[in-house]
């Protein structure tokens, strides 16, 4: 067995908020094998993405890791990815990747992306768009997009952020029209009753 490694300060740090969170419990509340098994699976896939990937669109998850938290088939994964109802970025190895945030919400995060990713991409690379998502904003009282979308604040101000920036892009490109017209978004008693798969 090879000795073990200096743990970085990141490394550091996650250890001591797993020990602290483990300590918080109430004595004698067991932790089940199942949910221990479980944050390790996840630990492991998130620890295991590209670096410059998580970079810059933050912890993400592989492919096989959501359809396996999720309970869903690959197919389902990618229409829902196709749909723009989930966010989900390529690796240089062309392996898909998703970021974890928009999993922490469930229902909530599904219904509330599609309108805004729908428009983002227009004029953005998946990668462009998802990074967008985790830059703070200043139209968003200083959130991230992400943050945004996961704390339920109005979607109106959202979809405004990124009409914003999809015009600003359109009109630096030459397309001096904007994003006026654009009549492809569902509307918002549809985003409400739509799943994530």
């Amino acid at each position: 067995m090879s000795p073990r490694r200096a743990l970085t300060k990141a490394e550091q740090r996650l250890v001591d908020v797993l020990v602290d969170a483990l300590s918080r419990r109430k004595a004698g509340t067991p932790l089940a094998d199942s949910t221990a098994s479980e944050l390790g699976r996840l630990a492991k896939a998130m620890l295991g993405a590209p670096p410059d990937l998580v970079e810059q669109v933050g912890p993400v998850c592989a492919t096989g890791d959501v359809t396996a938290w999720l309970g869903v088939s690959r197919q389902a994964l990618h229409k829902a990815l196709s749909e723009y109802r989930i966010v989900g970025v390529k690796s240089a190895d062309k392996k898909w990747f998703y970021p974890t945030w928009q999993f922490s919400s469930g229902q909530l995060s599904a219904t509330r992306i599609a309108p805004v990713l729908g428009r983002l991409r227009k004029t953005m690379s998946e990668i462009e768009a998802a990074s967008w998502l985790v830059s703070t904003r200043s139209d968003l009282d200083n959130l991230t997009p992400a943050q945004w979308i996961t704390s339920a604040n109005p979607l109106d101000k959202l979809i405004a952020a990124a009409r914003k920036e999809t015009t600003r892009r359109q009109r630096a490109e030459g397309d001096v029209a904007g994003d006026a017209g654009t009549t492809w978004l569902p509307h918002s008693s549809e985003i409400e009753t739509t799943s994530l798969l």
